[in-house]
């Protein structure tokens, strides 16, 4: 999606997804997919609630919506349950 950036950080059975909406619009859909084992659970860490998660196989596509020159961070805890 134009406009849209993302960063990906990993470590300690973690992966946080940071994303900024650098344009004047608010960004909503599913502009993100992930990977996503089985038993992993995926939070929107900047509101503090489930995200909104479709699996694809070993991945998942984040629905959502930013916006205008807004950010959003979406945090993965890898299954292990």
């Amino acid at each position: 999606m134009p406009g849209l950036y993302a960063n990906r950080f990993t470590g300690g059975g973690e992966m946080v997804c940071a994303l900024y909406n650098a344009t004047p619009t608010t960004v909503r859909g599913d502009p993100l997919r992930i990977p996503m084992p089985p038993k992993s659970q995926a939070g929107d860490a900047w509101r503090g609630v489930a995200a909104n998660v479709r699996r694809v196989g070993a991945a998942a596509i984040v629905d959502g919506e930013i916006g205008p020159y807004d950010v959003g961070y979406v945090a993965v805890r890898w299954g292990t349950r």
